[in-house]
């Protein structure tokens, strides 16, 4: 009966089985069904919706799988279209189902090289397919410019389906390509009117016409198009980018909404949202959407170039500079690329890669005359005085009426030399009525670098007159008194600039430069407090606030104001990294890195954040991710600084090899940069490779005879070559150029080490006779005072020590265990606090212990000792204050037991025979 039921029940189960999966099939076949009809009705997002309904219920579904994949084609979707073709394909898909689309999804994503290498002719394939497959190899061709490749396709696709309309087209393009505009213009013509309703010649004609600015007529081709079908996605694309380039906003706003409804995931549409917003000065807005595209396709470069434009803007110029970087490598030859990347690049104070960039560029467009300016301008900030005087001169000759052009060729007079044509052109620039007023503050901050104040004076007074109601002409005036060393009258211009517009807040901060000068800092507050009132979130008064409770040594009130600045900046990465750096002076290691971590996030390239974040790791012991933090800043900056930080990281995880090629870059760049040589000699150190390390050392003190580091360097070689005497002379040599505690320390453990005890402990005296106040080493010395015995000396360091450092354990401990030994009840106090401090680490646990016992708390002192022996169980002396604890707390047994286990199992500790003799006495 039993087996029956089994069997019954096996039946029953299998049945139900099939059952489930028949009504999956059935129910992914109507949503695929459903999903068709949508498609009919251009309900593109519904079909989508049903199509994935569809896979849920039947992953397997090859037919769900390829339609989904042609609506993301349609959608210009072409990763999404790729993966789920692919997913058909290992679903044994039939080649001729998918090879074209799955090319045609290579082509949207520009993989060019996957269609050369996987979209191959198959002879048993049909013809129709071997000629999309050939049209699908020339359109790659096409986009790589080998024109004679593509064109040979194209017939290729012709001889396998002659008059097809794609390979017609194809050769078509090819012409237009080949600069033969006239006559592609005329094949294109000529195509469209034997096939009118051909959308790809339209959109293609359209687009073509775009590129020569011929927007009404590209317009007539876009509508021709949607006036057939209403949601063609290129035509879409083509009349909005057209009505974008009209700043018809309104009308393209339309054509936007219309594409957010069928393709709210498509990226070009997501990037033509952020060129509207961008236009018309809705940055944020810009932002976000451009951020989009970046998510979705990190090298799209007309995204690169807005997104660089807008950092430019808020002044996060190494971020532009990365994103401006990429965008002309990918469109070297574009106008306003070469421009933005190399007003960042003289930002950045990078004016070697702005000349490379503009000289190029000039080549290219001879006849721009701000390229020429920013290039004669270039010249000038990197002393080339006669070229770039040159170039604006020219400039000046192509644009006579700019007084922009005219004040950057004063500029350059001026740093000839040549200030009387320098003036004449300033006061040109002034009588050129742009009200350019950069003139006059070239003028006089030109006199004011070649200490001229009294010309200043006259520049910037002459400028008052001109202008009575700019509160700039009496900075500038006050500005010159500053210089001339007339503090009052400065003061007085400053005021008078307040007074003619009290939102001028930089006459407020130069007067609160003049109260900081002398030491003011109330005075000094109250000035950045009225900046602050005027605008909140000035960053120069709020930093300068953290900057005075700094100088107060209010520590929490200088982090709070940087947060401020952070919170009411968000742009800038400046708080961030400054407070990042505080919390590494005060040693708040994790707070370091947590703040680092937050910058970098919000400023993923910016020089600063990246090395304050690699320095916050190092810290807190994260090589590896500092690694990666230093490797990232050295792509940014590849400065020898930079390099050496990264070299050192490597060295931490004994990547010798690698550190060492970072350090070569290091030097090529500056051969005597010292921390990079010295990263070298401590390598060669690290290596065993000493005689190297002498020689890096020698090199040192060659290039830098005044300083210790190559003697250092020797020593610690010497000594690793057993030559103590000789490492001592040399450390002596370095003492004697740079007298420090550390090196106070290593010479007197070497005297100490040879039997000097009296040479290592005078080095040591000498010293702290020089630097009292050098706690560290002042511990040092009471340690070896209660080593060699010397315990009444060795409190009083101690206790010197701890006027400096109230919260050092380790000075704790040891003092608390001397007055334990002298009976003084003071240990009890001493050693509560060092458990305070450090309740985790067990022999603080067990002083703190063993102190109590001794004064009479065996209990409460056992309990501790207890605790610490838990942790250190194989520890004898732990052990030995459990046995005598124990005892004194009148558990004798048990006491014992404890004493003779340390008789047994440590025989040769000292602590051994102790316990045998208190052990003795509990019998």
């Amino acid at each position: 009966m039993g087996s029956i039921m089994n069997g019954s029940r096996s039946v029953v189960a299998i049945l139900l089985l099939v059952s489930l999966f028949t009504v999956d099939a059935a129910d992914s076949n109507e949503f695929l069904k459903e999903a068709r009809e949508y498609l009919t009705q251009g309900k593109v997002d519904a079909a989508v919706i049903q199509l994935k309904n569809a896979l849920q219920e039947n992953p397997a579904n090859i037919d769900a799988r390829l339609l989904l994949g042609k609506v993301y084609l349609r959608l210009n979707d072409g990763e999404a279209a790729e993966k789920e073709i692919e997913r058909a394909v290992r679903l044994k898909a039939g080649k001729e189902l998918w090879q074209l689309d799955l090319g045609q999804a290579y082509l949207l994503q520009r993989k060019f090289d996957e269609i050369l290498d996987s979209i191959e002719p198959d002879p048993t394939l049909s013809g129709a397919v071997q000629a999309g497959v050939y049209n699908l190899r020339g359109q790659a061709y096409l986009a790589t410019g080998k024109l004679t490749d593509a064109r040979d396709s194209f017939q290729k696709s012709l001889s396998s389906q002659p008059g097809n309309e794609p390979a017609e087209l194809g050769i078509t393009q090819v012409t237009i390509a080949s600069g033969d505009q006239a006559e592609g213009s005329k094949l294109l013509d000529d195509f469209l009117g034997k096939h009118p309703d051909n959308f790809d010649a339209r959109i293609l004609r359209g687009d073509f016409l775009k590129q020569q600015q011929h927007t009404d007529q590209a317009l007539e081709d876009f509508d021709y198009v949607l006036n057939k079908d209403h949601n063609n996605i290129r035509a879409l694309l083509g009349r909005t980018i057209v009505q974008l380039q009209k700043a018809n906003y309104d009308l393209a706003a339309k054509d936007l909404e219309v594409l957010n409804k069928i393709a709210p995931n498509s990226p070009i549409v997501i990037y033509l949202n952020g060129v509207s917003a961008f236009q018309q000065q809705k940055i944020k807005e810009a932002e976000e959407f451009i951020r989009q595209v970046l998510n979705l396709i990190p090298n799209h470069p007309q995204s690169q170039l807005i997104y660089g434009a807008i950092l430019f803007g808020n002044g996060e110029f190494q971020q532009a500079d990365e994103y401006l970087s990429r965008a002309q490598a990918a469109l070297p030859r574009h106008l306003p690329t070469i421009k933005l990347l190399a007003a960042t690049r003289i930002k950045l104070r990078q004016h070697d890669k702005a000349i490379a960039l503009l000289e190029s560029g000039l080549t290219e467009h001879p006849e721009d005359v701000q390229l020429r300016a920013m290039l004669g301008n270039a010249y000038l900030q990197t002393g080339r005085f006669e070229e770039g005087s040159e170039l604006l001169a020219k400039a000046v000759e192509q644009a006579p009426d700019l007084a922009t052009l005219r004040t950057q060729l004063a500029f350059g007079l001026l740093a000839r030399g040549e200030t009387k044509s320098a003036i004449d052109e300033l006061q040109s620039a002034v009588d050129l009525g742009q009200d350019l007023i950069q003139a006059d503050v070239l003028l006089v901050l030109s006199h004011l670098k070649n200490n001229e104040s009294d010309k200043a004076l006259q520049a910037s007074q002459a400028l008052e007159k001109r202008s009575p109601d700019n509160p700039l002409a009496y900075n500038l005036t006050g500005l010159a008194y500053l210089a001339s060393g007339n503090e009052d009258k400065a003061r007085e211009k400053f005021l008078k600039a307040l007074a003619v517009d009290p939102s001028f807040v930089t006459a407020q901060i130069n007067l609160a430069r003049i109260e900081f000068s002398h030491n003011r800092l109330d005075e000094t507050a109250e000035r950045f407090q009225a900046v602050l009132e005027k605008v909140p979130n000035n960053i120069t008064a709020l930093l300068g606030m953290a900057g005075i409770e700094e100088l107060r040594n209010n520590r929490t009130k200088m982090y709070e104001w940087l947060a401020k600045a952070q919170q009411e900046n968000p742009k800038s990465s400046q708080p961030g990294i400054l407070m990042a750096q505080a919390y590494l002076r005060d040693g708040e290691n994790l707070k370091a890195l947590r703040t680092a971590r937050e910058t970098i996030s919000s400023f993923p390239n910016n020089a600063d954040a990246l090395r304050v974040l690699g320095i916050a790791q190092i810290a807190v012991n994260e090589i590896n991710s500092a690694i990666q933090s230093f490797t990232h800043l050295s792509d940014v900056q590849k400065t020898p600084q930079n390099l050496t930080l990264l070299a050192n990281a490597l060295k931490r995880v004994d990547n010798h090899n690698e550190a060492r090629s970072r350090l070569k870059q290091a030097l090529e760049a500056d051969p005597s940069y010292l921390p990079a040589l010295s990263a070298q000699g401590d390598i060669a150190l690290r290596e065993g490779k000493l005689e190297e390390a002498i020689a890096v050392a020698k090199s040192i003190q060659g290039k830098y005879p005044q300083q210790s580091v190559g003697h250092e360097l020797e020593a610690v070689a010497l000594i690793k070559q057993s030559k103590t005497a000789e490492a001592i002379t040399v450390y002596e040599k370095a003492y004697e150029l740079n007298p420090t505690g550390d090196l106070a320390l290593k010479l007197s453990r070497l005297h100490i080490m040879m039997g000097n005890r009296q040479q290592g402990q005078g080095k040591l005296e000498d010293w702290l006779t020089k630097r009292p106040e050098d706690a560290e080493v002042r511990a040092v010395y009471a340690s070896l005072l209660q080593q060699w015995g010397d315990e009444e000396k060795a409190i009083a360091e101690y206790e010197t020590v701890l006027q400096k450092l109230p919260d050092n354990v380790v000075v704790l401990n040891n003092l608390a265990w001397l007055y334990q030994k002298s009976k003084n009840d003071r240990a009890i106090a001493l050693s509560e606090r060092a458990f305070n401090l450090s309740p985790d680490k067990p022999e603080i646990v067990d002083t703190y212990g063993w102190i109590l016992v001794n004064f009479g708390q065996f209990e409460k002192g056992l309990k501790f000792i207890k605790e610490a022996f838990a942790k250190m169980p194989g520890n004898p002396e732990v052990a030995f204050h459990v046995g005598y604890a124990l005892n004194k707390a009148g558990k004798s047994e048990e006491a014992k037991r404890v004493l003779e286990r340390i008789v047994k199992d440590h025989k040769e500790s000292p602590y051994a025979g102790e316990a045998k003799a208190l052990a003795a006495t509990l019998d």
